[in-house]
């Protein structure tokens, strides 16, 4: 009865490996790769930032062009307090995606915190021209440039985030 049981369950264990096997093969490299993107984006939400960082990277072995997950793991690292990769996930997530206007606003974030406030300038104002909407990306801006001394640019800036976003200092 025994060899019975332990056969049903290798012939079991079997099947599940080949049918596992079989549907992986069905879906695709992008939908695998969002597969482990929406995890990490889940471990984000639930503060799990360690599992975040391991799902968002099999995202990008998966798919090596996935900019969002480049932008999201830098994201965690910056939440980490580990800037340089930060700086380096979001390079690359504008490197596989120049249109990304979340990368280059995250990366001016770092350059103003690390006193590159023309680098960072120049990120927000790709950011800005990607998305013409971005309030934020003004704001920061319009903070950089008050940082800098310009305080005609400075003051541009902040009415243009507030135009665009009545309620961004309360954000």
């Amino acid at each position: 009865m025994r060899k019975t049981s332990r056969r049903a369950g290798l012939v079991g264990a079997v099947l599940f490996l080949i049918l596992t096997n079989s549907v992986g093969c069905l879906i695709s490299k992008e939908d695998r790769a969002a597969l482990y993107y929406n995890r990490g984006n889940d471990d984000c939400k639930a503060g799990n930032f360690d599992s975040a960082i391991v799902n968002y990277t099999k995202a990008i072995q998966i798919n090596p062009n996935f900019s969002e997950a480049y932008n999201n793991r830098g994201n965690v690292y910056f939440n980490k307090g580990d800037i340089y990769r930060a700086t380096a996930d979001y390079t690359e997530a504008i490197r596989t995606n120049p249109n990304n206007a979340s990368a280059y606003y995250n990366r001016g974030n770092i350059y103003a915190i690390i006193n590159e406030l023309d680098m960072a300038i120049a990120d927000y104002t790709e950011a800005i021209r990607i998305d013409p909407n971005f309030a934020e990306a003004y704001d920061n801006r319009g903070l950089t440039y008050a940082r800098k001394g310009n305080a005609r640019k400075a003051a541009a800036d902040r009415a243009k985030a507030l135009q665009l976003n009545p309620r961004i200092r309360d954000e």
